[in-house]
């Protein structure tokens, strides 16, 4: 399953995608990180998402904002994700959303070549599911 492969699994109104299920409002995110929609990928959070990645920590929508989202979408934008691995447990409101990707590239003079594993925990809210935390790590691929 590649990231970019997103048609049929969303239904379009308008200009915008409301993803349904939690699998699919996780690989919608993506896109918009890597498409650099900072609209769209915000709608997806929950405004007290907390992000982790590279040991930091990012408590709320605003903060993820202004902090690591532009250098997450400048490096989305310079590789190609590909989800080697998915899983995903729903219990009633609550859902986690595991992936294991493979991300290849180049950005600015640097080769990426890394393995990504995602926790992503959405909670339904007024019947849509919103990210509630993202818990990021890397390494670079043997």
């Amino acid at each position: 399953m590649r990231s970019s492969l997103l048609g049929g699994v969303l239904v379009l109104l308008g200009n915008s995608a409301v993803a349904q299920t939690p699998a699919e409002v996780v690989a919608a995110f993506h896109h918009a990180v890597a498409s650099s929609d900072t609209v769209q990928a915000l709608a997806y959070l929950h405004p007290d998402v907390v992000v982790f990645e590279s040991g930091g920590a990012e408590m709320s929508r605003d903060e993820f904002a202004s902090g690591h989202l532009g250098a997450d979408m400048a490096f989305m934008a310079a590789v190609t994700r590909e989800v080697t691995d998915s899983r995903t447990t729903i219990d009633v409101d609550v859902a986690v959303v595991m992936n294991r990707a493979s991300m290849s590239g180049k950005m600015g003079d640097r080769d990426i070549n890394t393995v990504l594993v995602e926790t992503v925990v959405l909670r339904r809210v007024a019947g849509e599911w919103k990210i509630v935390h993202i818990h990021w790590s890397t390494r670079r691929q043997r």
